[in-house]
């Protein structure tokens, strides 16, 4: 059963990115806050795909990652690489040189760490798709040791978990502002590929704290 309220979250973070890109045609106010929009998103994508996993732990006891990863790929992939094919039959409708090497991070989901690729704006469909690998691989690490102690609540390390990668993203983000200065691509990669996850990750505490009082 769809959730009303998020909904409108939802609607909210689409007029926000819209703000964000309008190319200077609306309030200047609008493009200001518009980068909220997108970290709405990343808001609630951690709350709701790690609500589907806690769920499915409390009504079965355990994780299927196969199972969740080829429902989240039915979502993601066909349309995405329709548009990726759509792109690739506009280059050669329009006599343009294709070349391959920005094919590569749009296919295989490493946008954030290369600069040069199809697209500006896949790169938050990528911080998507490694939450969609890592947070399950996550969790099921965590029910490995945590059953060998015999834990009610094998999820109880996850704000400690969160807490270690907020701190890494924040330290990563410091070493690449003094060491690689003059490389943007290299301090877009903390901003874009790093941060967004350490948010999930917070927001995946959420989703458990929501399913634990049920």
């Amino acid at each position: 059963m769809r959730n009303k309220n998020l909904d409108i979250l939802r609607a909210i973070a689409v007029v926000l990115v819209l703000g964000r890109h309008d190319g200077g045609h609306g309030p200047a106010f609008w493009k200001f806050v518009g980068w909220a929009g997108v970290d709405l998103f990343f808001v609630l994508s951690g709350f709701l795909i790690s609500g589907l996993l806690f769920s499915e732990y409390k009504k079965t006891g355990g994780i299927n990652w196969k199972r969740f990863f080829i429902r989240r790929g039915f979502k993601i992939y066909p349309a995405f690489y329709a548009m990726i094919f759509a792109t690739f039959l506009w280059q050669i409708v329009k006599h343009q040189d294709i070349r391959w090497k920005p094919y590569l991070p749009e296919v295989f989901f490493y946008q954030s760490y290369q600069p040069d690729r199809l697209w500006g704006h896949t790169w938050s469909l990528a911080v998507e798709e490694h939450f969609y690998i890592f947070l399950p691989l996550l969790l099921l690490v965590i029910l490995k040791f945590q059953r060998k102690g015999n834990s009610a609540d094998p999820f109880r390390i996850i704000p400690s978990v969160w807490m270690v990668l907020a701190a890494s993203c924040f330290l990563q983000r410091l070493f690449l502002a003094q060491t690689f200065a003059d490389h943007g691509n290299l301090l877009a990669a903390a901003r874009f590929g790093f941060s967004p996850l350490a948010k999930q990750g917070g927001d995946a505490r959420l989703g458990e704290m929501r399913h634990a009082v049920r």
